[in-house]
């Protein structure tokens, strides 16, 4: 690189920021059999970059409600937490299809949190886990 060319930071950054991604992603595999990973992959193929970005949002919506939820100590038995609840579920099953070969992969990596590799970023705290999963049971919401 000559003196006149500054190194691109940001593409590097870039490059970065998607081997880790595919590093934190290949961990999940051994959750999933490999009919379900299949399925995965064929699902994601028509998921497109805006569908995503929503999906996103809606996820970190639903995130902070439920993060309120406990600041404002709603109990998860409650009318408000069952609403909650039911999100949750919704949104779950949007991930899996309503395909049990998928749900039976994230109900095995979501038992396994212990085990998760320390790179990798939570989409949401414990007592958010287990606020909305005091909730589901409370109300007996199925996630499947």
């Amino acid at each position: 690189m000559g003196p006149n060319h500054a190194p691109d930071w940001s593409a590097l950054k870039k490059i970065i920021e998607v081997m880790e991604m595919e590093t934190n992603n290949e961990w999940m595999k051994k959750y999933y059999s490999d009919e379900a990973q299949s399925k995965i992959v064929q699902n994601a193929a028509s998921f497109t970059p805006e569908m995503q970005a929503q999906v996103t949002q809606q996820w970190n919506e639903l995130i902070r409600e439920v993060e309120e939820a406990i600041r404002s100590k709603q109990d998860p038995a409650g009318g408000p937490a069952c609403e909650l609840a039911e999100r949750w579920a919704r949104m779950a099953r949007g991930f899996t299809g309503d395909d049990p070969e998928i749900q039976k992969g994230l109900n095995k990596l979501y038992a396994d949190q212990s085990n998760w590799p320390a790179t990798f970023k939570k989409p949401f705290s414990d007592e958010v886990w287990n606020f909305i999963r005091q909730a589901v049971d409370a109300h007996g919401i199925s996630c499947t």
